[in-house]
């Protein structure tokens, strides 16, 4: 499900074959993933009230704006460690009432292609969102049934959008 303030992209989301929602908050009921890629702050107390237990925020802006950090503390019951099965770090769990509803941030609502970095080269940027967000929808249409990293389904994403080629092209017209 799609969010967007703007017309416009509203209606590219419906063209494209989007269910589109009329608030951010819609978007979020009943899901168990919510990307917040607005540039501004997406994932407001609103949204945090209709997350599910179990659901897992993640931003993808290009600063922590997405998530209101703030009001997830504000309402934690209790917070702890988010580990990946290596023991890493990879965010926060958010314990919320009603019903002690734990709620997963990744990369602290940090983006989480930032994360455990200061930065990522200008030049990879482009390449790197556009995986994350193919890969984003992959997951969303419930098309891998694998947990964890799997390069070669990303590799294969990359080849059937020929993204390598596209990018090139695109850097090429300047």
């Amino acid at each position: 499900t799609v969010f967007d303030p703007k017309p416009e992209n509203k209606l590219r989301a419906t063209q494209a074959g989007y269910s589109v929602a009329d608030s951010a908050s819609q978007a979020a009921e009943s899901k168990t993933l919510v990307v917040g890629a607005s540039g501004e702050e997406s994932i407001t107390s609103g949204v945090i009230s209709q997350l599910y237990h179990g659901t897992y925020v993640v931003s993808v802006s290009s600063e922590q704006y997405e998530v209101d950090m703030e009001e997830l503390v504000r309402q934690a019951i209790n917070q702890e460690d988010l580990l990946d099965d290596n023991g890493e770090l990879i965010g926060t769990d958010f314990t919320l009432p009603p019903n002690d509803r734990i709620i997963h941030v990744l990369a602290n609502g940090y983006p989480i292609n930032f994360w455990g970095s200061d930065s990522m080269p200008e030049e990879a940027s482009d390449l790197i969102l556009t995986l994350i967000f193919l890969s984003t929808v992959h997951l969303a249409q419930g098309n891998t049934t694998q947990v964890g990293i799997d390069s070669d389904a990303v590799n294969s994403i990359a080849q059937t959008y020929r993204v390598a080629e596209k990018f090139l092209e695109l850097h090429r017209q300047g």
